[in-house]
């Protein structure tokens, strides 16, 4: 091409700076895929952002690495992915527009995604049970059509899920690497007697025997997909794989947060079970009660009585008060011995005139209470006679005379 070039052509030093640091940058590859940004890459290969100028369109280009080419196995589990995409069209699994083998690169041309992975969407944190529910309904849809067909994808994690996120419309989940998928019929499209996956999302019948393989251990990494997304931590997290296992094999779930719906946490732990013929039947199964209302009910707390109000409370206060009180005092004067009456004391008569002589005689005075001693009783006034056993009086004291008989004073 003769004169400057476009200013799309036109290279920048960080452009230069990547290309040398990744060849694949700047080139087109098969003829028809212009390499243009690195999105990603993995053990296998990379996935990059390339144009196809024929249709116009931005595709994602997953190129196999190159020392990789030589390996057999890996290149016909490639082959085998680009192979169960096309096969499934399901508007929850990735399209495969294109796939072959140029210039010693194993490449397939992918609808390119507007999003973000779940596991991205975790950096900042759970995700709400809502939208956990709804992101993990439509991952058992993509694996109720993979089913169908008799295929496991074995590797469902927080990174092979993608979030397509359009404005104005509701987020869209597209499945991803179907490369280490197994048919159910137990014909491998992995390695021979490997073990493949990641190891949280493994079920624990396939660390036994990895030929073992069905539905339900899909099931189980839906499980610890949505354990991982309410938690944004993994469910059985450790230092190495060994120590996952035998984490798995236990066969105890970890708790989650009390802000889990009950039921939701029930639904998690039955997809986590260890023993397969115990999970839920079928992803479809699955998908129908993440859709259920009820699964996001808070927990049923008991009703809590409604507080009497004040002033209707203190009239009965006051009338079991009452009612204690008289009840108290009975019981208190049946249990107090009885104690002896007191009689007030009656105050002494008022002193009566002296009696007037009489032939009569006079009638026998009954002696008068005790008063202070008289120096000169009067007529008709009496003394007692000190008895002859009585105690002498003090010698200090003045002697009174002996009352005179009244015939003495007789004429």
């Amino acid at each position: 091409m003769n004169g400057p070039p476009e200013p799309s052509d036109a290279l920048t030093v960080d452009d230069t700076v990547r290309r040398a640091k990744d060849p694949l940058l700047g080139t087109t590859v098969a003829g028809r895929f212009e390499v243009r940004e690195l999105l990603g890459q993995g053990g296998m290969g990379a996935v990059y952002l390339a144009r196809q100028p024929s249709v116009g369109r931005e595709v994602a280009l997953k190129v196999l690495h190159r020392h990789y080419s030589h390996d057999e196995t890996l290149v016909k589990r490639f082959e085998r992915e680009v192979h169960l995409c096309a096969r499934l069209v399901h508007p929850n699994v990735v399209v495969v527009h294109d796939a072959g083998v140029a210039d010693g690169l194993i490449f397939m041309a992918m609808e390119r995604l507007q999003g973000r992975t779940v596991g991205q969407l975790l950096e900042a944190g759970p995700l709400e049970p809502a939208r956990a529910c709804r992101l993990a309904a439509q991952v058992c849809a993509a694996l109720a059509a993979a089913h169908a067909q008799g295929i496991v994808h074995r590797d469902i994690k927080p990174s092979n899920v993608m979030v397509v996120e359009t404005p104005g419309a509701a987020e869209l989940v597209k499945v991803l690497d179907f490369g280490i998928a197994a048919m159910q019929d137990g014909t491998r499209l992995t390695q021979t007697h490997g073990l493949m996956g990641s190891p949280n999302a493994i079920a624990p019948e396939l660390i036994r025997s990895p030929s073992n393989v069905s539905p339900r251990a899909d099931l189980y990494a839906v499980g610890t997909l949505l354990y991982e997304m309410l938690t944004a931590q993994p469910p059985f997290g450790a230092d190495t794989p060994n120590a996952v296992f035998a984490r798995q094999a236990s066969g105890d779930v970890p708790p989650l947060p009390p802000a889990v719906p009950p039921a939701l946490a029930s639904l998690v732990a039955s997809l986590m079970n260890a023993e397969p013929s115990r999970r839920p039947p079928s992803a479809e199964a699955v998908q129908r009660a993440l859709s259920e209302p009820s699964l996001l009910a808070p927990p049923v707390t008991a009703a809590e009585p409604e507080p009497v109000p004040v002033r209707s409370r203190w009239p009965w206060v006051a009338l079991v008060a009452g009612v204690l009180t008289v009840v108290g005092l009975g019981v208190w004067s049946n249990a107090t011995p009885a104690s002896p009456e007191v009689i007030a004391p009656v105050p002494p008569p008022p002193p009566e005139a002296p009696a007037q002589a009489s032939d009569k005689g006079l009638a026998p005075m009954e002696p008068l209470p005790a008063l202070a001693p008289i120096d000169d009783p009067g007529v008709g006034d009496t003394a007692p006679v000190a008895s002859p056993t009585s105690e002498t009086p003090d010698a200090g004291a003045p002697r009174k005379k002996p009352a005179k008989r009244r015939s003495d004073y007789e004429p």
